[in-house]
């Protein structure tokens, strides 16, 4: 039996070739290992190895690689290996039931500090270090609170440039009592000379950690205390409640943290997604958001989310002090040419990247026809876009774009899983 992570932001890879079955949880790694190769024709990798970016349910798919190959992609489940090597899928459960918001807060509560336990064991040879992020949203809040308790002394969060000002947590977290907390500059990975932007595209999430990653010796062998999903599972009136992980409606393209995968595992670093655990209870969670005993902490506004209020104000944090607007580091290249991505990318970066698109050789009419089906479909977000930049009253229902993988994010997973692939080929 192969086990996944109880939740889809990281995932298992396998392809089966020459009767031997394969897994790896770096694609980049398994594609090394056995010789094989992405299709530079097939053009939706993003949205194929992200489902749950692109209104997909989370779960299970079969990826075309080039010569026919299969590479089939797991999440949130265990893989029984038959003894003819066939998989079979059997879903992940937590267990977890909450009847209240004490026995909700106290179960995740327990989980952290059993966590905790396994990660500075004394027998280890070297234990992990912990940190979390903060912010003066929901989630980082709540999921900082819970961290402190569990005895994570350090934090990071964003103050640079001046957008992120206004969110910085180091306020928060001085009042919660951290003795480090490190403030941060969203644009300090563009200094980088280590290829970070290739390393996050190479899970095919072309954005959203690079940020992140530029500031990876400070959660180097440690456990990473996050709030990812906090905007769905506790969200009060979130329109897509479920119980098997689908986070599809709602989310943004720099949302998930898949592409933290290629990072963690070179800094051994463990994430903790504190608003995930017992979240394939989120009816459950969801009806305690609603219930009576949360209506205090209820604020009635359309980015209202009581149990991360509750969590936070119960440990003496001041109601106007945070969860007041909807904000969150990241970027995403998804609706990026090439050329515009110099501006989001260090220098080295940049220019590996645009010699590698350079030297790429595609079929031109197929790739032709797929960019028009792509720009035709995303269009009502480049005039949003467009008429923002230049301050017009325009606004076009851009609800149904952001389903479909851009020509660009192809290049670049492309291009990521190469230079992972020097990597591994390097190291080994």
């Amino acid at each position: 039996m192969i086990s996944t992570p109880n939740h889809f932001q990281e995932s298992l890879f396998s392809v089966k070739s020459e009767g031997c079955l394969s897994f790896s949880n770096s694609l980049a790694f398994l594609l090394e290992r056995l010789g094989c190769d992405l299709d530079e024709n097939f053009f939706r990798y993003e949205e194929s190895l992200c489902r749950g970016l692109f209104g997909f349910r989370a779960g299970d798919s079969e990826i075309p690689l080039k010569g026919g190959v299969t590479l089939r992609l797991f999440q949130c489940c265990n893989v029984k290996i038959g003894e003819d090597l066939e998989e079979s899928r059997e879903k992940k459960e937590s267990g977890l039931t909450f009847a209240s918001y004490w026995e909700y807060r106290e179960k995740v509560a327990r989980f952290l500090r059993s966590i905790k336990k396994n990660a500075t064991d004394a027998a280890r040879k070297s234990a992990f270090g912990m940190i979390t992020t903060l912010s003066r949203g929901y989630d980082a809040v709540a999921a900082s609170v819970l961290a402190k308790e569990v005895g994570c002394e350090e934090a990071f969060s964003f103050n640079r440039p001046a957008n992120y000002r206004d969110d910085c947590g180091s306020e928060i977290g001085e009042f919660l009592g951290f003795k480090k907390i490190h403030e941060c500059d969203e644009d300090f990975y563009k200094n980088n000379q280590d290829l970070l932007e290739a390393e996050a595209c190479a899970s095919g999430e072309v954005g959203a950690a690079i940020v992140f990653s530029g500031y990876e010796k400070l959660f180097r062998r440690k456990l990473l205390f996050l709030g990812v999903r906090g905007d769905s599972v506790w969200e009060r009136l979130h329109g897509n409640v479920n119980d098997s992980y689908d986070f599809s409606r709602g989310n943004t393209l720099s949302e998930a943290t898949s592409s933290f995968c290629e990072n963690f595992l070179k800094n051994e670093t463990v994430a903790i997604h504190v608003p995930l655990i017992g979240a394939d209870r989120w009816s459950e969670i969801a009806r305690i958001s609603n219930s009576d005993e949360m209506k205090s902490f209820s604020v009635r506004e359309n980015y209202d989310c009581p149990i991360a209020r509750r969590i936070a104000e119960e440990a003496g944090i001041g109601r106007e002090d945070f969860g007041r607007e909807k904000s969150g580091a990241g970027i995403s290249y998804h609706f990026d040419v090439i050329s515009s991505m110099r501006r989001k990318m260090s220098a080295e970066s940049y220019s590996k990247l645009k010699t590698y698109a350079r030297e790429l050789r595609r079929n031109r009419f197929k790739y032709l026809i797929y960019c028009s089906r792509f720009f035709i479909s995303e269009f009502p977000a480049y005039v949003n876009w467009f008429a923002s930049r230049m301050r017009l009253p325009i606004r076009l229902n851009a609800e149904k774009t952001g389903k479909m993988s851009s020509p660009a994010s192809s290049t670049l997973i492309l291009w990521g899983v190469q230079e992972m692939r020097k990597r591994y080929r390097k190291a080994c």
